[in-house]
């Protein structure tokens, strides 16, 4: 399937000349492989990671949707089985006659078993009340529905309002409202170690225009609430059948988890790709740092060959001949590149030539200079190029002690995150029993 994907993608004439770049990355990471089929391979499991992702992601959706399905509260169309223990949420979507339709969040309290009275109540910080009361209102302009908080910061509360023009649910008395601006003062009563601290709330309410579904919906909840109150020991709660002559058909809504499925699934993915693009990422650190290693050791070596009487072309067959012994146990990108170049001049391309690719596919500095001496001295002659090697060998040894220096430097940081989780933990394990030992 991932195959037929990469053969089918429609391709142009930019995406070809990004995917040429991409395999010579490949290329310079697997230089003795063919780039072309590793980079496919690579694409390729990146597709086949997506495809697996969405497989399973459909596998457990579908699993989800037939096993995992939620208690139904809903009975006969019109009564809500409360539940035992806790308090439960149930969305129900409503249907009025006239076509209106509505969703409605009833928090179902558990049946009461024994009569319990709140008789403790706390004390909080006005601010703090005024915030959760008001919600997107203001003191000087409340159009929108009041919320009474039972609880704040941990501590019960208490309220007084003029139900005239507040219901015990928050919404307004809208008719009650005068146009103008109606003034009432909301009382809000917290007790603190058996003392009564009254914050008397000021603010002016305000009408607002409301569509037939907003009044439907406050008649529904308004009801709700007022049968859940009353029917707080018996095991059903009856549903409206019908509000001002308009009938009403109830559904229950169930709370899916498809989105969290979803997200989950997608952000493993993402996290996949990018760990294989990590992964790509860190081998061309990898290979950039093990040639700048073996720089120095290829420049001393062609200088003592070239000094024993050898040509450059002689020198070049030698050192791939004494990396051919141990090329089994090592794996080094710069022998390796010297590797192609000597094929290449067994193939009858000219020195020049060779060495100038050689030093382009190293895509490094370094390499590009001594590629450089290289073809520079194959037309001067090999006289002058001796003293420009021993001249690199010193300069590229300097620079082998500086990324040894480096390296070491990297390695000590490295170090340092699980030497403070050592440290933490000495200090846990010295200064806890030190502590509980005065308790």
């Amino acid at each position: 399937m991932a195959a037929w994907i990469l053969l089918h993608l429609p391709k142009g004439k930019r995406q070809v000349g990004k995917e040429q770049e991409r395999v010579l990355r490949f290329r310079s990471l697997y230089p003795d492989q063919d780039a072309g089929i590793k980079y496919h391979c690579f694409l390729l499991n990146k597709i086949s990671v997506l495809l697996c992702s969405v497989l399973v992601f459909g596998i457990f959706a579908f699993l989800y949707e037939i096993g995992f399905k939620e208690e139904m509260f809903l009975k006969e169309g019109y009564f809500l089985v409360k539940p035992e223990q806790k308090a439960i949420n149930s969305y129900l979507s409503y249907k009025s006659s006239e076509g209106i339709q509505g969703e409605v969040l009833i928090k179902l309290q558990p049946s009461e078993k024994t009569k319990e009275e709140l008789e403790n109540f706390l004390f909080s910080i006005r601010s703090q009340i005024e915030t959760l009361l008001l919600g997107d209102n203001t003191i000087d302009r409340v159009t929108k529905k009041l919320n009474f908080p039972e609880k704040v910061a941990g501590y019960s509360v208490e309220w007084k309002i003029d139900t005239n023009l507040i219901r015990l649910d928050g919404t307004l008395k809208q008719e009650q409202i005068d146009p103008e601006g109606t003034v009432t003062i909301l009382s809000a009563i917290l007790q603190y170690y058996g003392q009564e601290i009254d914050f008397q709330i000021p603010v002016r309410l305000f009408p607002k225009e409301q569509s037939k579904e907003e009044k439907l919906q406050e008649e529904i909840e308004a009801i709700l609430k007022f049968t859940q109150e009353n029917t707080s020991k018996e095991s059903l709660l009856p549903l409206p059948k019908e509000i001002e002559g308009k009938k009403l058909i109830w559904k229950e809504k169930k709370n899916s988890r498809i989105g969290s499925f979803f997200l989950l699934f997608f952000m493993t993915t993402v996290c996949l790709i990018k760990g294989m693009e990590y992964e790509i990422k860190q081998k061309e650190n990898k290979r950039k740092r093990q040639m700048e290693i073996d720089y120095p050791n290829i420049i001393r070596q062609m200088t003592l060959l070239l000094g024993s009487g050898m040509t450059i072309r002689g020198a070049w067959e030698y050192i791939i001949k004494d990396y051919e012994v141990k090329r089994k146990q090592e794996f080094h990108f710069a022998y390796e590149e010297m590797r192609i170049a000597l094929h290449e001049l067994e193939l009858g391309v000219s020195e020049e030539i060779a060495y100038e690719k050689f030093g382009k596919r190293c895509k490094m500095l370094l390499y590009l200079k001594f590629s450089t001496i290289l073809v520079q001295n194959l037309k001067k002659g090999s006289r002058s190029i001796l003293p420009l090697l021993q001249q690199e060998a010193i300069t590229s040894s300097n620079e082998q002690r500086e990324l040894a220096k480096r390296l070491g430097e990297e390695a000590g940081t490295k170090l340092l995150a699980p030497m403070m989780i050592l440290l933490i933990l000495v200090l846990f394990l010295v200064l806890v029993p030190a502590f509980t030992s005065f308790y």
